[in-house]
């Protein structure tokens, strides 16, 4: 089964939906080994960001399954 096609934005869309959190900023991107990958940029509580990054590794690595980012 071939893979659904995702622009950026829509791919942190996806991922800022199942995070479910409203104070991180992602950046999403072409990543050559992976395909595309996604980077929290900012957070509100700065201690925060590390935690966020794992989850949202995570969640990337579930929708790489289902999706690859449009170029």
């Amino acid at each position: 089964m071939a893979k659904q096609r995702k622009t950026a934005h829509e791919l942190k869309d996806i991922v800022a939906a199942r995070l479910g959190v409203g104070d991180v900023l992602l950046a999403v991107y072409n990543d050559r080994t992976d395909g595309w990958h996604a980077t929290v940029l900012t957070t509100l509580q700065r201690t925060n960001k590390i935690k966020y990054q794992a989850s949202v590794d995570q969640i990337v690595a579930e929708l790489r399954k289902e999706y690859d980012l449009a170029e």
